[in-house]
């Protein structure tokens, strides 16, 4: 199994401590240059933490009411206009959060077509899209697996090699409609009476302590894109049609031919017990053919629930903590990069900045990426370290941004005193 990426992406899979380790070993800066970047790099990330934590506290706290997890009492009660209001703010921190971690938004269309697709695992479902108020996807990475599966065209004597394009992750947020908006809607829809749709859609609940108030979040790896149904909780399994064909023939024939071995018996010996006995047999036929399909029912269970308990990584706050330590090291890594060619190149256009870093991450880690120039850029101006001059940019001197970040550390120190 060989895995290779298909599309440049804007993260740079490079932990931050191996990135800063390399750039404070090159052999461009002298020893005392190097000792001085090292206190920079680390200066700059505790820098970085004080100054987004606010951010991440708002959001934590934010989250407290829509949390289907929280367990400790608070003293936040909002009224229903409040929380629609904070569930707005809510989402549009949290999409600010993933574009900081280098995640990119999965729009609905592409959902759709994804929905189409046939599971490589063999496994078909559906979603009811309809049954959310909220929906946001995102992903960071698109990856190439090559499976090798028997196939029924070879017999399946041999292996075939199959390619699986992948999400390396994939966030997904979701917030159920109120049941009595779903009623509504499903009445609506459906021309039937609202007790009817409310007897229908509460037969379709399988978990009761759901609620149509809490937001759930999931983080997930690895993730197939013709897969993604998977990942909904409200999926109904539906049989491929070579899986009906299957059972038609084994089941339905062994049936059709089960009732004419019967009836033959019937007509020779109209014995009381031996029509029992035939009549029971029947039945024992019947009862083995259903059961069959219940037994490949209970196969693409399994297979989803192996599916969905390795490639998970977490769920709601354990999520967002998540996606907020990858955008810290991710706003870091554009920013170190973005300083340290600017501080040893001299100044450059941001053209010439964004294709020396790309350059130079292929040739160090043998990776392709598209890296944001512009993120580094805007953090290093807010910091008041990069110099413009024209179409021209370049950054202060080592001596004078230990001056500066001690100043801007001091001033959030202050701050949270």
């Amino acid at each position: 199994m060989s895995d290779k990426a298909v599309v440049l992406e804007r993260f740079i899979p490079v932990t931050i401590e191996r990135l800063m380790d390399t750039l404070c070993q090159s052999n461009v800066l002298s020893e005392v240059q190097k000792k001085s970047f090292a206190d920079f790099c680390i200066q700059y990330r505790k820098l970085y933490h004080a100054q987004t934590l606010p951010f991440y506290q708002t959001l934590t706290r934010d989250y407290i009411p829509f949390n289907p997890d929280v367990e400790t009492i608070h003293n936040l009660d909002y009224s229903e206009i409040e929380k629609q209001t904070l569930q707005a703010e809510l989402l549009e921190k949290i999409s600010v959060l993933l574009n900081n971690a280098n995640y990119e938004q999965l729009s609905l269309a592409k959902l759709k077509i994804a929905l189409e697709e046939l599971s490589p695992y063999g496994v078909k479902v559906s979603v009811d899209l309809d049954a959310f108020s909220e929906m946001l996807l995102f992903y960071r990475g698109r990856t190439i697996r090559y499976k090798q599966q028997r196939h029924w065209k070879s017999l399946f004597l041999k292996k075939k090699t199959h390619k699986v394009e992948l999400y390396s992750r994939l966030f997904i947020l979701l917030k159920l409609k109120s049941l009595n908006q779903q009623v509504q809607e499903l009445a609506s829809t459906k021309n039937m009476p609202i007790n009817k749709a409310e007897k229908k859609l509460k037969s379709k609940l399988s978990d009761e302590s759901v609620g149509d108030d809490k937001i759930y979040i999931k983080l997930f790896k690895d993730i197939p894109c013709s897969d993604l149904e998977m990942l909904f909780p409200n999926t109904k399994i539906k049989m491929r049609l070579f899986d009906k064909l299957k059972l038609g023939v084994t089941g339905g024939g062994g049936t059709v031919g089960g009732v004419f071995t019967i009836m033959s018996k019937l007509t020779v010996a109209l014995d009381p017990i031996a029509m029992i006995t035939a009549i029971l047999g029947f039945l024992g036929l019947l009862w083995r053919q259903i059961t069959k399909v219940f037994t490949q029912r209970t196969k693409y269970m399994a297979e989803l629930a192996k599916n969905l308990y390795y490639y998970n990584l977490d769920n709601n706050l354990g999520a967002l903590a998540h996606i907020n330590n990858v955008a810290a090291d991710s706003e870091a890594k554009e920013t170190l990069l973005s300083y340290f060619f600017l501080l040893t190149q001299g100044e450059m256009t941001v053209a010439a900045l964004d294709e020396k870093i790309e350059t130079f991450i292929k040739t160090e880690y043998d990776l392709a990426i598209d890296f944001e120039v512009s993120d580094g850029l805007s953090k290093l101006k807010s910091l008041g370290l990069l110099i413009e001059k024209n179409d021209l940019i370049s950054v202060v001197s080592l001596n004078q941004t230990v001056i500066i970040l001690e100043a801007l550390w001091q001033q959030c120190f202050d701050k949270h005193s």
